[in-house]
């Protein structure tokens, strides 16, 4: 008796799989839909592939990603360890872009909200314009980081661009390393 009872609730439990019951995993979602992300890297990595996909106008599967350390090249860049987990979305180009933070800005969430910029403009006389603003949502903070460079004597126009997106409360372990990179 206890094998049959053993052998129906194997075939109830497996009928229940097999109609979708008991997996609350997708309930509700619409065909298509992702399951949300498991870890904050991977939460990260997505919110960068959307923006990135944008900012570098190609399709979200064509980003790459790889190691913040690493030497390998790519359109985001990750850095996950206890104390922090950030993305890092980089461009250059060959040409003095000081709209560049502006166009970066534009890319973000449109629930972001500006609370603290850090721009420099000293140096602006002698063609170098430094951006560094800080946005944030309810949950995570979008740093905007542009270094501009207009041609001076041999040295090339160039420009840099980041978006770096770490969870806010994170922010002084994300300072702290930032500044050891310095």
């Amino acid at each position: 008796m206890k094998s049959k009872r053993f052998l129906l609730l194997g075939f109830l439990a497996s009928s229940l799989c097999l109609a979708g019951c008991g997996n609350d995993d997708n309930k509700g979602k619409e065909d298509g839909e992702k399951n949300p992300p498991a870890t904050l890297l991977e939460t990260l990595k997505e919110k960068a592939r959307i923006i990135a996909a944008k900012v570098f106008e190609t399709p979200e599967s064509d980003i790459t990603f790889a190691d913040f350390e690493g030497e390998d090249s790519a359109d985001v860049y990750f850095y996950d360890s206890p104390n922090l987990t950030f993305v890092d979305i980089e461009m250059y180009d060959d040409t003095y872009d000081t709209s560049l933070a502006d166009n970066l800005k534009s890319h973000l969430p449109s629930n972001v909200t500006l609370y603290d910029n850090k721009d420099d403009f000293e140096y602006e006389e002698y063609g170098m314009m430094f951006y560094d603003r800080y946005y944030k949502d309810s949950e995570f903070t979008y740093n905007v980081y542009v270094e501009a460079y207009d041609e001076y004597e041999e040295d090339p126009a160039e420009t840099y661009g980041s978006i770096f997106i770490f969870k806010t409360s994170q922010e002084d372990a994300f300072n702290e390393y930032m500044t050891l990179e310095e």
